[in-house]
């Protein structure tokens, strides 16, 4: 079976199983309508699995200049303090007031 496309254009039925794959490849990367038919609120979350599969696709088709930054660049001050997993437990944990500054 073939269906015209756009002006002339043709789709076979092998090129219709090719789109058919990407679709539903991309499918869980697209937020769902709720159940007024609105869309969510826009949120970081829902689009960064998009954006990184953007990324990966354009810098694999040789497009490097179109990815995006989707986090911030660390910098290799000297004035920074070590982060260590001991560092993180003491600011995370709760820890009783006496008065005295430790």
């Amino acid at each position: 079976m073939i269906l015209n496309a756009f002006r002339g254009t043709t789709f076979t039925d092998k090129e219709k199983a090719v789109a058919a794959r990407i679709v539903n490849f991309l499918r869980p990367f697209v937020q769902q309508r709720g159940d007024d038919n609105q869309l969510p609120a826009p949120h970081i979350l829902t689009r960064a699995p998009l954006a990184a599969l953007a990324n990966t696709i354009a810098t694999i088709v040789g497009f490097r200049s179109l990815a995006r930054k989707l986090s911030p660049a660390s910098s290799n001050d000297p004035r920074s303090l070590p982060l260590t997993a001991a560092g993180i437990y003491d600011v995370v944990t709760p820890k009783p007031f006496n008065g005295w500054v430790q």
